[in-house]
């Protein structure tokens, strides 16, 4: 098998205990499904996903204030702030973008101290598959995680793309859509992307996306 993943420019752990959940080889168990049942692609990563990365932090100190929830329903704090005289560019981005008027959100995966500890936000995912990714749901999706980074106070935000394509082909797609949505509403260098192909996996952060090249995974050999 071949090696995969990236040296992080982080010392975050709980960031890199996700890459590295996420370039574990039981995942490839999800690659049966690429082909065959594209409609449970992200149901089924997601499973696996939540499922090692928690056998990795049970046990573990630097976890013990902290939970790893799956598809847990978050109130849309930005509600009570659509009707205030303030309406600055995320909000009407948001607002523009259909997610201001959402009761809640459910996202894939959530690394926090609970649903009453606003202090402790580590990590929000969200997992899309890569050929059902069109520009308007990648919009919805880059916002809704930028929602969670400045309204939720989330350390970092992830979001997944996973599908049987080269990674050079998903980060191009990934790409072309960044240029249609405002990446300057975000923290550029703690938002995430992790690309997973069917036996490679490749993280980068916003800030440095434009700089991923096929060579870099190519000359993996981790």
């Amino acid at each position: 098998m071949r090696g995969y993943g990236n040296e992080l420019e982080v010392d975050d752990p709980y960031l890199k205990s996700l890459v590295n959940a996420s370039n574990n080889e039981v995942l490839e168990l999800a690659s049966k499904y690429f082909k065959s049942r594209k409609q449970s692609i992200e149901l089924n990563f997601s499973f696996r996903l939540y499922y090692y990365w928690q056998t990795k932090i049970n046990n573990n100190e630097d976890y013990k204030n902290l939970k790893l929830n799956g598809e847990i329903n978050k109130a849309n704090w930005a509600i009570a702030l659509n009707n205030t005289t303030k309406q600055d560019d995320l909000l009407g981005k948001l607002k523009s973008e259909g997610i201001l008027e959402q009761k809640s959100f459910i996202p894939d995966l959530v690394l926090h101290g609970g649903q009453n500890n606003i202090e402790n936000q580590k990590l929000v995912v969200e997992i899309k598959v890569f050929d059902r990714l069109t520009l308007p749901k990648f919009k919805h999706d880059f916002y809704k995680l930028v929602f969670f980074q400045k309204l939720y106070n989330f350390k970092y935000v992830v979001f997944v793309v996973v599908g049987d394509d080269e990674l050079a082909i998903q980060r191009n797609k990934v790409l072309g859509y960044l240029n249609k949505v405002q990446t300057d509403l975000a923290n550029t260098k703690d938002y995430w992307f992790i690309f997973r192909s069917e036996y490679e996996v490749y993280s980068q952060n916003l800030e440095n996306i434009a700089n991923f090249h096929q060579a870099d995974i190519d000359n993996l050999n981790i």
